[in-house]
């Protein structure tokens, strides 16, 4: 988790799964189906694709993708720049299409 620092003014935040995702056990409580967009430069990489896997074993249909030369909140910072979207936001912004399109029919 992006919050564990090793000291202990962080151990009981970093238990916590509504600050730590990661720490999450119990997805009974999750929506059936989660689609995360991450890019490969994103800081919480790790933590965010160790929360697929786990919600994916937690029974949550999970729809992920990973634009490896992107960042941080990637798709929503380039659908506010006018002009062209890049290739990889097209991507990861279709990936969201479809996900959306499955699950409302």
């Amino acid at each position: 988790c992006y919050l564990n620092r090793g000291s202990t003014p962080w151990e009981d935040a970093i238990a916590d799964p509504t600050v730590c995702n990661i720490r999450e056990t119990d997805f009974s409580g999750y929506p059936r189906d989660a689609c995360v967009l991450l890019g490969g430069k994103e800081v919480f990489r790790d933590d965010n694709l160790a929360w697929v896997e786990k919600a994916r074993e937690g029974g949550v249909r999970v729809r992920s993708a990973v634009e490896e030369k992107m960042w941080h909140v990637f798709a929503q910072m380039e659908v506010k720049k006018p002009g062209k979207l890049r290739e990889d936001v097209k991507r990861s912004m279709q990936v969201a299409v479809d996900f959306l399109s499955e699950i409302v029919g």
